[in-house]
């Protein structure tokens, strides 16, 4: 379970989450009962802060960054100051750009069949990871850029040339395996423990990829396991796409553009601020623009939609070359105010052979509380999908494709 239950004779157990996107930061106290372990977490207060910052539009990373960790401490400090308790651990879900994800592919062979079992995965992922290491410390030599793995997991076996996805104790003279990797920043994490602990004091601080709590969130909650599929994050900045063939994660991939590229080309090229940036495309999805701003504002709003789905179409071409069948499902997550826009534009995609292949429409699931999230909060309060989805994974095991999960 994440090793989130320490030694207390009490039952609940608090844990602060915090959800570290591009355009804003979540933070949330969850309560678990540490003695029934397939209890349901209860987010007991959370708060959200837009990043406000110009920084990612002039590319300066390291400007971005320092908004992104100031208001992370604001975040911290204004969920401290909720007075719901005091957390024993803390768990992040990072979204881009503040972690990379990739699949390494490990293959041994053997003159004769060998057992497949826990330590000889262990094994075949420690030297992997040895690897990576060397890698990263040739392509990132200045300490500031230094990375750090935040979570390793395997994706998939291959075993003579046959998936399992139940492999252990199994034997075969080949083994293949997909090796999951996501790394961050060494500087970046190390200062995000230190913008938390201003606020909280708790040494335990967990971390996990976006795009790995979205896929548990889906595959446990959807019975889609023989079918591929797509999980799209649409976040401030960035579009990050996982595909997701036989129950299996074969591929990550992202681009730059997200919901404040959206408001801020409006802004720009229209003159108007972000209050009527945001009114006006609110007023476009609904329909409800006088002709005068409709002739104004709907190219605008075309162009952006073209821009989008060329960006998005080249990332699924770039799946589909790496072996892995186009799929109809899309499941995404995105702001209240873009979720259907960019649904639309996607559902659009069915007119795109390229995209779908011989697919007739596709099946938009945004996932945003209608379906499972709801749960883990009380009734009456504002549901946030983004800290639903991290209180979802604060309550699994590790990601793993063998064994149970």
């Amino acid at each position: 379970m994440w090793s989130l239950f320490s030694s207390t004779s009490n039952k609940e157990h608090l844990v602060a989450v915090f959800d570290i996107g591009s355009g804003s930061i979540g933070g949330a106290i969850v309560s678990l009962n540490s003695e029934e372990e397939e209890s349901i977490p209860k987010i007991v207060a959370s708060t959200r802060l837009n990043i406000e910052s110009k920084s990612y539009l002039d590319m300066d990373f390291e400007a971005f960054t320092k908004d992104m960790l100031s208001t992370l401490e604001q975040t911290a400090s204004a969920l401290f100051n909720l007075k719901k308790g005091a957390p024993q651990e803390i768990f992040c879900m990072l979204a881009s750009p503040w972690y990379d994800s990739e699949i390494r592919n490990i293959k041994e062979s053997n003159l004769k069949k060998v057992g497949l079992d826990k330590n000889r995965i262990d094994l075949l992922t420690k030297e992997e990871l040895t690897k990576l290491d060397k890698e990263y410390n040739q392509k990132y030599k200045a300490d500031k850029d230094k990375r750090v793995v935040i979570e390793q997991y395997v994706s998939s076996f291959i075993l003579d040339g046959r998936t399992e996805a139940n492999p252990l104790s199994k034997k075969a003279r080949n083994i293949e395996m997909d090796l999951v990797v996501s790394v961050s920043p060494k500087e970046i994490i190390k200062k995000i423990k230190e913008e938390i602990k201003k606020s909280f004091s708790t040494e335990k601080v967990d971390f996990m990829s976006f795009s790995s709590a979205s896929y548990l969130a889906v595959r446990d909650n959807f019975v889609i396991s023989k079918d591929t599929y797509f999980l799209v994050d649409i976040s401030g900045q960035t579009t990050d796409i996982t595909a997701i063939d036989r129950g299996f994660i074969k591929s990550f991939k992202s681009f730059s553009f997200g919901r404040k590229n959206i408001f801020r080309y409006l802004t720009n090229k229209l003159g108007l601020d972000t209050r009527e940036a945001r009114n006006f495309f609110n007023l476009h999805n609904d329909n409800n623009l006088t002709t005068n701003l409709k002739n104004k504002i709907d190219p605008e709003i075309s162009f952006l939609k073209t821009t989008w789905f060329k960006k998005f179409k080249q990332k699924i071409e770039e799946i589909k070359d790496e072996g892995v069948k186009t799929s109809k499902t899309f499941f995404v997550t995105a702001d209240d105010d873009v979720k259907k826009w960019f649904g639309k534009v996607i559902e659009e995609s069915e007119k795109d052979e390229t995209l779908i292949d011989s697919y007739k429409g596709v099946n938009i699931i945004i996932l945003d509380g209608s379906e499972f999230l709801r749960s883990y909060y009380p009734k009456n309060c504002r549901l946030d999908p983004f800290l639903a989805i991290a209180t979802l994974a604060l309550t699994k095991k590790k990601i793993k494709a063998y064994g149970k999960n």
